[in-house]
Parts: structure tokens; C-alpha cells; sequence
């Protein structure tokens, strides 16, 4: 909501009630950003080059094209003012667009098994402290009830249409294996870690641990109990300058059963387990069992 007086001054920003995650939106309530719009008028919002705040890019981008379409709707300005972006906004898609590439090199390249601490390292810095890009059950339950927002959450969506491309096209756990920062940094800790690598003990009665967790999840949200899904899982720790303890605690949680076990998030990972719902393999093998069965 953009409060303005007889002048189209801009006296109030406010953010409706949504379903943003709470650290992301007490993020953006600072003189550094929703700040820089007060007491400016509709005609130099349209104007003002507002950077995002780092860990909260997607919730701020929102914030800025709500200012500046409301801005150019009210006085019926260019539309394509809009659509101008910052040099750094500009960079971090650049930089998304060759991770992806990288990725794909790193899954499809021979020989490319040398290169594999120095690729987490990047899939670490870009995926995770610059760019901030995860997909979660918290993104994923977004685009369910909220829609696919193309203009502000793109890159996002392009990272989660590869993976599930590949995944079908015999690349099974492309996004844990080669995009995800949590599993880089998981991975990076067991190279580094002297100790003796376990497996994290996590099937019971033939059900896995993240199966059961995904499914509390899935049947809290069905019976209208609506957790705030971004606190179930430790992505946001790569929002650490903006997240609370509790949060930042969860991750340093991974970090050090990463001493001691083989990827343990990983283990449990809901998110990986909807990724892993429907692989080329389980599909093959489904298919090869309809044959043999049509052969008898």
C-alpha cells in the first residue's frame, strides 16, 4: 500500500498482509530501502534506482515493480521505465545463466571429476551467498497457491524447470547433485572432515525419514494448519545476515553432522524427496515391469 498526499508526495510504504516469510519482509522495513521512497514524489519513484537487499532479493524486486507500476499507472507514464533493472541485478543473472551452463558441463562432461570441489565452491558463492536461489517445499507451496510469478521470480523457476527436465531425461538428483548450495556445502564438509563417513540412519519399516516428514507437511497444509514452511528446512541460512538465531543454528546443525555423516541433510530433505519423485530409472523400471508382465 503507497500512501501519497495532494502532490503525489509518497509518505507510507506498508506491505500487505502476504505470504512472504516474516525475516524477508522485516528485512526490507529499513531507511536503505523502503525508506529511500519517502517524501519523493510518484515521478522520481518511477525513476529511483533502489537496490535489492541482499537475502531478501525476491521480496524486495517485488516491492520495487509494486512502487513502480502503481507509479507509472497513476501517471500514465512509459511502461517500459519499469522494466529497468541495476547493473548488479543484471550481474546476478548473468551469473545464473553460467552456473546453469556449468552444470550442465559438470553432469554431461567426462574428465570433469578434478573440477568437482572448486564447481562446489561456486555452486556455494553464487547459488548460495550471492544469488540466494533455492527451491524449497516453502517456493514450491508459493507457486501453488500464489501462481508462477514470471517477472520477479524467473531465475527460479528456469533452475526448477532444468531439474525436472533432466530428471526425467536420466539425470536423477540433478538439482541436489550439481545446484543446490546446501548439498555443496554438505559435500564440501565431507571432503574436509577427517572422520570415518556413516550414512545417516533414516529408513524405518522400509519408509524413509524425509518421506515422513514430507508427508506431516503435506497434511498440516490439507487440514489448514500453515506452518511457516521456511523454518522447516535450513536454506535460509544462506540468509544469515538476516535470519534469526534459530535459523542460523539449524544450518551450523548441518554443517557439523556433516563431520561426522555422508550428506545428513540430504537424508532427510523434503524437497529432495519431491525431486526425486518421478526419475528416468523409476519410470524405465515401471515401464520394463508392464512388459515382462504383458510377456508371461
Amino acid at each position: 500500500m503507497i500512501g501519497v498526499d495532494e502532490n503525489l508526495i509518497i509518505s507510507k510504504i506498508v506491505v500487505l498482509p502476504n505470504n512472504e516469510t516474516g525475516d524477508y519482509v522485516e528485512a526490507i522495513y529499513s531507511n536503505k530501502f523502503i525508506g529511500r521512497w519517502q517524501g519523493i514524489s510518484l515521478e522520481d519513484a518511477l525513476q529511483l534506482q533502489v537496490d535489492v537487499v541482499s537475502g531478501a532479493t525476491h521480496t524486495s524486486k517485488a516491492v520495487i515493480a509494486g512502487v513502480r507500476h502503481t507509479a507509472s499507472h497513476v501517471l500514465n507514464a512509459d511502461a517500459s521505465v519499469v522494466a529497468e533493472t541495476s547493473l548488479w541485478s543484471t550481474i546476478k543473472d548473468i551469473l545464473l545463466l553460467v552456473m546453469l551452463l556449468l552444470s550442465l558441463m559438470m553432469a554431461y562432461k567426462k574428465g570433469r571429476a578434478k573440477y568437482r570441489s572448486v564447481y562446489l565452491m561456486l555452486v556455494l558463492l553464487i547459488m548460495g551467498l550471492i544469488l540466494n536461489n533455492v527451491l524449497s517445499t516453502r517456493l514450491l507451496n508459493g507457486w501453488l497457491l500464489e501462481g508462477f510469478m514470471w517477472r520477479a521470480n524467473w531465475q527460479s523457476m528456469l533452475v526448477f524447470i532444468l531439474a525436472v527436465t533432466l530428471s526425467l531425461i536420466g539425470k536423477s538428483k540433478f538439482y541436489c547433485n550439481y545446484l543446490c548450495p546446501m548439498g555443496a556445502l554438505q559435500e564440501l564438509t565431507n571432503k574436509i572432515s577427517p572422520y570415518k563417513k556413516r550414512k545417516l540412519p533414516t529408513v524405518f519399516m522400509g519408509i524413509s525419514l524425509r518421506e515422513i516428514y514430507l508427508t506431516l507437511i503435506a497434511g498440516a497444509l490439507l487440514t489448514g494448519f500453515t506452518p511457516e514452511l521456511a523454518y522447516l528446512e535450513p536454506f535460509m541460512f544462506f540468509s544469515f545476515h538476516i535470519i534469526g538465531i534459530g535459523l542460523i543454528l539449524f544450518g551450523v546443525a548441518v554443517i557439523v553432522l556433516s563431520l561426522f555423516y555422508s550428506q545428513p541433510w540430504c537424508a532427510v530433505c523434503p524437497t529432495g524427496c519431491l525431486m526425486d519423485t518421478l526419475p528416468y530409472n523409476k519410470i524405465k523400471n515401471v515401464e520394463s515391469k508392464h512388459i515382462d508382465h504383458a510377456k508371461e
